[in-house]
């Protein structure tokens, strides 16, 4: 069995993420009718945006390397008190110079979080009990979904009275979850998790990209990350429109989203560590015909177009819960937060390159095109990765 320390730290980590995602979660709904409000333009939108993948893209090894060499829960606690200023920036000023600063801020945030206590907790269960890793993932997967779902719609639903003073149930969120974090989870002495005196950030960085070039199986799973992208940034960006292009009700929009999360609860439930039988070569056969699936979204007939989707979206999250589960696995102790972000900056650069060609490419093609393409050949390349010079790895 677990320690009982680990199972007190998973779930203190749980009740601390669970509040913590129902803070950010709650203007998703209504972030872009919010910041109009304060006269920032769709436009300067996309600036303040860009702000926050720059942000993460120059913070992300940084911060996974300090993670590396000191410790994770207090990096994890800053990391959400400059959450609290970067929401107090958003409720006190209407100046897009100022939200470009929040934005700024919210992405060191976001890239101080990569590989803190999350990594600390697998390191805990690789030591003691290797295969419960991917019930792990899966549970953090899901109460981060359920907390997604919760602050939208809290969120949604208050700002019709409060307005933008919705931070303030966000700043109360993050509080109670940072003090569960500070009170309840506990560090290990005992384990020794990289955090070493004769180390360096340098040394640190260094040895993790060895680490990398010298593990063929953990430059498969970033290419998998990678090849991801294309469908999760087509399908982030452009779920919206394509209903729109399709004719449908804005009002349904809301069924959707939840019946999104609804899928990836399911994807992230399925036996993961046992994806590899799946890809064997006379499997093949039907992968290829699967490859073609986003086809159907040609369709007119509503229910053709919208199962075709959601079979994607599950596939494409089932990848992705394995990429991850595989990864967590496969990564040495001594550099797993080194590694994790370095994946995610490898993953977020790779995003920018997909939102400019997206970007491009609605210039010349309408967005059924845009988003059928990139559906097909985000399978395409997964698969090729997955199936070509396969590992006995599970």
């Amino acid at each position: 069995m677990i320690k009982i320390l680990n199972q007190k730290n998973v779930l203190s980590y749980l009740i601390t993420v669970f509040f913590i995602t129902m803070a950010y979660s709650l203007p998703h709904a209504v972030l872009t009718v919010l910041l109009l409000k304060k006269g920032i333009s769709i436009s300067q939108i996309m600036v303040i945006q860009a702000f926050y993948s720059i942000a993460i893209v120059f913070s992300e090894v940084p911060s996974g390397v300090i993670a590396d060499l000191w410790s994770r829960k207090k990096l994890f606690i800053t990391s959400k008190l400059l959450l609290v200023l970067m929401f107090s920036i958003i409720l006190f000023s209407n100046s897009f110079y100022m939200m470009c600063l929040a934005w700024i801020i919210y992405g060191v945030a976001a890239a101080l979080d990569s590989g803190t206590i999350d990594s600390q907790i697998i390191l805990e269960i690789k030591a003691q009990r290797k295969g419960m890793i991917d019930k792990f993932i899966s549970i953090d997967k899901n109460v981060t979904t359920f907390a997604l779902i919760i602050g939208s719609v809290i969120g949604g639903f208050c700002y019709h009275f409060i307005g933008e003073k919705i931070y303030i149930i966000g700043i109360v969120f993050v509080l109670i979850g940072v003090f569960v974090c500070w009170k309840y989870y506990k560090i290990d002495n005992e384990m020794n998790f990289g955090n070493q005196s004769n180390n360096n950030v340098i040394s640190q960085l260094t040895e993790s990209i060895r680490e990398f070039k010298s593990n063929k199986y953990l430059r498969k799973l970033i290419f998998l990350s990678l090849f991801g992208q294309l469908f999760f940034q087509s399908h982030y960006q452009l779920w919206q429109p394509f209903l729109l292009y399709k004719k449908v009700d804005s009002n349904f929009f809301t069924l959707y989203y939840l019946i999104f999360q609804i899928v990836s609860i399911i994807s992230y439930s399925m036996p993961v560590n046992k994806l590899n039988i799946l890809f064997s070569q006379k499997k093949m056969m039907l992968f290829s015909i699967v490859a073609f699936i986003p086809l159907l979204l040609l369709s007119k007939i509503s229910f053709m177009y919208n199962a075709a989707y959601i079979v994607y979206i599950f596939l494409f999250f089932v990848f992705e819960y394995f990429v991850e589960y595989s990864f967590n696995k496969e990564v040495r102790s001594t550099y797993i937060s080194s590694l994790v972000s370095l994946k995610s900056t490898i993953s977020r650069i790779s995003s920018i390159i997909v939102l400019l060609s997206i970007s491009l490419g609605l210039n010349y093609f309408s967005v059924e095109t845009i988003i059928i393409s990139y559906f097909i050949l985000s399978f395409l390349l997964t698969m090729y990765v997955i199936t070509s010079n396969r590992s006995k790895r599970s």
